[in-house]
């Protein structure tokens, strides 16, 4: 395959400093436009969900699996089931205690 025929990926993620939203092209650098921080894309099917503390508990924040909606949740409910608010789609909070969606 040439470099002419290759496919552009653009994935979706959060930045690593501050967990703002970030798109940009696999393999490509991008500066967070909220905190500056330089951040690498990830490569496809390598997007792990974040988990940042707050001064309550752990949330974590993922995308829905079917439209890509932000979503977040405390990490208790790692492995709980629910339909995104957005287009209803059943998903799985991502954790150690995850399980499968029904």
């Amino acid at each position: 395959m040439d470099a002419n025929s290759q496919k552009t990926v653009t994935i979706k993620f959060f930045c690593t400093t501050c967990g703002d939203p970030l798109t940009s092209l696999v393999g490509d650098e991008v500066a967070c436009s909220s905190c500056g921080t330089a951040n690498t894309t990830p490569t496809t099917g390598e997007r792990p969900p974040e988990i940042l503390s707050s001064e309550h508990e752990e949330i974590i924040k993922f995308f829905c699996h079917h439209c890509e909606q932000k979503l977040s949740s405390p990490v208790r409910f790692a492995g709980k089931g629910f339909d995104c608010p957005t287009c209803s789609s059943r998903n799985v909070v991502p954790g150690e205690k995850m399980v499968s969606p029904p």
